[in-house]
């Protein structure tokens, strides 16, 4: 399994980054998350994750859609505002990708409603109405160049992200269904 993830600066840009995090590197919710020392700022970054369900290779994007099962949400820990700038060691640290129990396709529906909050309150709800066609796009995009195999990860960065710290917790719902629960530590 890899996971491989879509960060997209700005909306108005369009300056796409892409990288890869080891599945070693991924944490599985409800395990603890241990902010490392050198982490200045720590921030975290909400994505929607996909999970790949079959083998592919340049994948047009009015199929892509067979291509994925299962959506979470997941989390990218990483130092100030700044998500993975050229920050290898953030990108293969554990942890570097905190990710939420998958819920099928069919019961996420075609707008999902986010909801991410930590032990402050809630700091980030949307209702994400073109969640598909942003999966299908990375998706297609990516297999210009990789291989899909079963149980990869795409995951899609959200404009969410707050300021995290030791003794917090994290929880994030997708469509009212708690997919995170995991304690800064």
């Amino acid at each position: 399994m890899k996971a491989i993830v879509r960060h997209t600066a700005s909306t108005e840009t369009r300056d796409t980054r892409w990288y890869n995090i080891a599945d070693s590197a991924i944490l599985f919710s409800p395990r603890p998350y241990f902010l490392p020392e050198w982490l200045e700022n720590p921030t975290v970054t909400a994505a929607l994750a996909v999970r790949i369900s079959r083998l592919g290779k340049t994948i047009e994007p009015r199929f892509a859609s067979r291509y994925f099962d299962a959506a979470t949400i997941a989390l990218l820990p990483h130092s100030g505002q700044r998500l993975h700038a050229d920050n290898a060691l953030t990108d293969s640290a554990d942890g570097a990708l905190i990710l939420g129990s998958m819920i099928p396709i069919e019961q996420i529906g075609d707008s999902p409603e986010i909801s991410i909050s930590d032990s402050d309150g809630i700091w980030a709800e949307t209702a994400l109405s073109h969640w598909r066609n942003l999966a299908e796009e990375a998706i297609a995009e990516a297999s210009l160049t990789l291989t899909w195999k079963t149980g990869d990860l795409l995951c899609i960065t959200l404009p969410m992200n707050n300021p995290i710290g030791i003794n917090h917790r994290i929880r994030a719902e997708l469509n009212h269904k708690e997919t995170i629960s995991v304690n800064i530590k």
